[in-house]
């Protein structure tokens, strides 16, 4: 599979981007994201998934167009190998700034899903 996003650099670039998603959505997405990451490498059907998403979680951004740079910037973190860095910001992150409770649960999910094989991220060609 072909990356199709500017890579992060480092952990500073890293945090920059949860910060715009912000880490309730990156910790709360990572895991759907993961596994249909494939699908969404189809134009059509990731415009689709983007408004079908919006529509269900809507409180999560204020548009389609915020909904989509959030589902890039969880793209971004894929492609950059940096998901279980992520994950790891995500739960050290202060709980009372999260949305939802779970997101912590969320994010160790995800963990716990890719060292067991359940989830498997992508593997890029270079």
């Amino acid at each position: 599979m072909e990356r199709t996003t500017v890579l992060l650099r480092n952990e500073g670039e890293l945090k920059e981007v949860i910060r715009t998603a912000t880490v309730g959505f990156v910790g709360c997405f990572m895991g759907c994201i993961i596994h249909d990451f494939e699908k969404l490498q189809d134009k059509q059907t990731k415009t689709e998934y983007i408004k079908e998403l919006y529509k269900e979680c809507d409180s999560w951004a204020r548009d389609e167009y915020d909904m989509r740079n959030k589902i890039n910037v969880l793209i971004r973190i894929i492609e950059s190998d940096m998901v279980v860095q992520a994950m790891e910001y995500v739960l050290k992150a202060n709980s009372r700034k999260l949305d939802i409770p779970d997101i912590k649960e969320n994010a160790q999910l995800v963990l716990t899903h890719l060292e067991t094989g359940k989830l498997k991220l992508p593997v890029f060609e270079d």
